[in-house]
Order: structure tokens, then C-alpha cells, then sequence
């Protein structure tokens, strides 16, 4: 008797699995957008340093009548600026103090030089119905600011370097940095002081907000973060690198930024966008619940789809509308 054939289950072809679609961006481009969690590289060439990130907590605007000030801060030589004022048409000349890192830095490092920063602000110390003022931000060259020869600024004059600006509520505000076109250049160590001393500051950039109207007195919580390349000091037991890096064009990347994103290096704008979204949302959610509750009196519940349907289109369309 002939013995049947097994029948042959068909091979089942696995499909590969899928890689992570990329986000478009480069390393680099990652670290500029997002300072504090981005894995930390070095975009230059010449002479290689140890990639390093710090941070320091600060509060601004912190004494008995002040109502407004501004913040700075420049990588290239790791010093950041403090201006508070009783009123925003006063002022002042700045105060210069050693940013993150700055004790650590002063002891080893050599050099230094700025690859990536942001400053964070967040009003914490207010309630919902007390917090008042504006809120700007800017990105431009370090010799703006720099209070050389006694220059003094006011927060009303500073403001105008704001791109953005918007009102202040209880959330988070950030500004990133960018470089410069010789930000790629090491600045040298200014003593132990975990500042440094750069070449030629109008063409290395800093970050700053500046607020105006704030209650008086109310301290401003404040982080910066950094992100440097850095060479040891000598006797340090720290041997010096002898090869020398292969750099990228920076310029040419944050420009990059810019072009896709123009809003990237700020949180102000995206702010306003998602305020109005939330309320744009929540006024067609009210609006259409009504609406659909008194149609499904009216004519039955055959009109549900048609009201998720207009509150879905109502939450996505209304944002667009109230930002143009």
C-alpha cells in the first residue's frame, strides 16, 4: 500500500526587524537640542580634550523689590551674568561669576572650550494667582552683554534682543545655546577661578533670559547646564592627547537647525503654541459636549460619531488658528 505523502507546512519567511526610524538629526544636532540627556562628543577637530557635563543650580531676583533682571551665559569661557533691579528701566552693570563646573575646571583644566549649554528657569516660588511679568529670550555674541570699560544695561533695553517673549506662567523656560564662528577655538584658564579667557569674544555666542514685572522680591529658580571639552593642567597625572581630532562643520549643522526648526533653541514659542492648543482644545471639548448633548435629546444618539468627529477636528484645527 503506497504510503501518503505529509503534506509540507510552507515555510514562514521572518521578516527582519525593523530599525528605529532616526529622528533626522545628527549626534551633534541631538546634543545642541537637548544639553541635558544627549550623549555627550566633541563636533572639533585639532587638538583632542576630555568631553565632560556640569551643571549649577542658582536663584536670581532674589532680594526685597526686585522686579526684574537678566541672565547670561557664555560656554567659551564658562562665566555667567546676573543683573537684578527694582525696576526694568533701571541700570546696572553686570556681574560676572564662574559657571558650572567652575571648581572643578579651575583646578585641571588647562582650556576649555564650549560644545553645547542651555539655561532653565522655572518660577516656582509663586502661586497661580500671584505670578505676574514677561518673559524673553536671546542668543547672540558675548560681547553684547559684557559690561567692559562699566557699561551698564536695563532689563527694557535687554528685552529688545528678545526674538521671543511671552507672559510667564508656572512651567519650565529654555534657552540653548549654539556656537559661534570661533567657538571651535580652546580659551585659556584665568587662574584657579573656573573662568577662561577667550580670544576674541564678539564671535563666540552666550544665551540669556531677561524678565520684567515679576513680584517683588519672589526668587526665580535657575539651572545651567554645560557641556565642554577641556585639557589637564600639568601634574596632574593627566597625559596630553598627541593626535588630533577629525571635526565637522558645526556652523553648518546648527544652521541646519535653524532651517528645519527656527523655534528649536527656545521653549517660549512652544509655550504659547501648546497654551493655546490646550485651550483651543478644552473650548471645543466644552463647546461640542453641549452641543452633542443636546442634539442627542433632540434627534437620538446617531449624532455621537458625528460629534467626536467635529470635537477631533475642533481640537486639531483651532491650535493652527489661534497661532497665526
Amino acid at each position: 500500500m503506497a504510503k501518503k505523502k505529509q503534506s509540507q507546512k510552507p515555510k514562514v519567511k521572518r521578516k527582519a526587524p525593523r530599525a528605529p526610524r532616526s529622528i533626522g538629526m545628527t549626534a551633534y544636532q541631538r546634543l545642541l537640542h537637548n544639553p541635558c540627556q544627549a550623549e555627550v562628543l566633541s563636533p572639533y577637530g585639532g587638538e583632542k580634550g576630555f568631553v565632560q557635563r556640569f551643571v549649577q543650580d542658582l536663584t536670581v531676583n532674589a532680594v526685597a523689590g526686585q522686579t526684574a533682571g537678566y541672565i547670561t551665559y557664555s560656554p567659551s569661557n564658562n562665566s555667567y551674568v546676573i543683573v537684578n533691579v527694582n525696576t526694568s528701566g533701571t541700570a546696572a552693570a553686570p556681574g560676572v561669576f564662574a559657571g558650572p563646573g567652575a571648581t572643578y575646571l579651575g583646578a585641571n583644566a588647562a582650556k576649555v572650550r564650549g560644545i553645547a549649554a542651555c539655561i532653565t528657569i522655572i518660577p516656582a516660588a509663586t502661586s497661580y494667582n500671584t505670578l505676574t511679568g514677561e518673559i524673553g529670550c536671546f542668543a547672540t555674541s558675548s560681547n553684547t552683554l559684557s559690561g567692559i570699560g562699566g557699561a551698564t544695561y536695563a532689563p527694557d533695553g535687554v528685552l529688545q534682543l528678545c526674538n521671543t517673549r511671552t507672559v510667564l506662567a508656572k512651567r519650565e523656560y529654555e534657552v540653548k545655546w549654539f556656537p559661534g564662528s570661533l567657538d571651535h577655538t580652546y580659551a585659556s584658564a584665568s587662574g584657579t577661578s573656573g573662568t577662561f579667557v577667550t580670544t576674541e569674544d564678539a564671535d563666540v555666542n552666550m544665551i540669556g533670559f531677561v524678565w520684567r514685572g515679576y513680584p517683588s522680591g519672589t526668587p526665580l529658580n535657575v539651572r545651567i547646564t554645560t557641556v565642554v571639552e577641556w585639557t589637564p593642567k600639568q601634574a596632574l597625572g593627566i597625559a596630553g592627547t598627541s593626535t588630533p581630532g577629525y571635526g565637522i562643520n558645526h556652523a553648518d549643522q546648527a544652521a541646519a537647525l535653524h532651517q528645519a526648526h527656527p523655534g528649536w533653541w527656545n521653549s517660549l514659542a512652544h509655550n504659547m503654541i501648546e497654551d493655546a492648543s490646550a485651550v483651543a482644545r478644552n473650548v471645543g471639548r466644552r463647546g461640542m459636549a453641549m452641543l452633542g448633548s443636546a442634539a442627542e435629546r433632540a434627534m437620538g444618539s446617531g449624532l455621537q460619531a458625528l460629534e467626536r468627529n467635529v470635537m477631533r477636528v475642533a481640537g486639531n484645527a483651532m491650535p493652527l488658528l489661534l497661532t497665526l
